[in-house]
């Protein structure tokens, strides 16, 4: 499948809202394992944390839980070269789609977790997230970026503008963004009900 066909299913809107709940069950999959210890403090999971190694990550160690569970979604979204065939531009869109996805979910994580929310949402409740720009956590800013430029990337080695790669980027962010103010908006209501606010740690 040409990268371009590739990247027009994954800024369609169907996509995006198939991309959105995926994201949105993995965030509510780890709230259940995590509860409020936010990056697998809690499990009984391996840890790797070497002074270096935490300058790089803004200091979040590298775990077994996380490991695996990243391999297990990158496996997942390469499912798409069982029907098509493999070629380094649709391999640059979907590690570009793995960076969107990764920044989306932790999010939703904090959105959807009855120990934070939005109103958490700070560095003061968030240790394991050094550094932060404009209201956000840096890693954030550095997984768009990954992401996009992954995908301008795909689009010099295939020979496609990449004005309209770009273009098919903003627009897959802006209606995943769309999606998460609804998301907040939902969870609000839900919360001023009564309903959504069990802590199960």
């Amino acid at each position: 499948m040409p990268v371009d066909t590739v990247a027009n299913v994954v800024t369609s809107i169907g996509f995006v809202l198939y991309l959105f709940m995926l994201c949105l069950v993995l965030a509510l999959l780890e709230i259940e394992i995590e509860g409020s210890d936010g990056w697998a403090a809690a499990l009984p999971t391996w840890r790797f944390e070497p002074p270096w190694l935490l300058r790089l990550t803004s200091g979040k160690a590298i775990t077994g839980y996380h490991l695996w569970l990243n391999l297990l979604l990158g496996i997942w979204l390469h499912l798409t070269f069982f029907f098509t065939p493999w070629t380094p531009s649709g391999e640059l869109v979907i590690g570009g789609t793995y960076f969107f996805m990764a920044v989306q979910w932790d999010f939703l994580w904090f959105v959807l977790n009855p120990h934070f929310g939005i109103g958490k949402f700070s560095k003061k409740y968030i240790p394991w997230f050094r550094y932060w720009l404009v209201g956000f956590p840096r890693d954030y800013y550095v997984g768009l970026a990954c992401s996009l430029g992954l995908w301008l990337l795909a689009a010099a080695i295939q020979g496609t503008p990449l004005s309209g790669r770009a273009s098919s980027w903003f627009r897959c962010l802006l209606w995943l963004s769309l999606l998460t103010v609804c998301m907040i908006i939902i969870v609000h209501v839900l919360r001023w009900a009564g309903l959504g606010t069990r802590k199960n740690r």
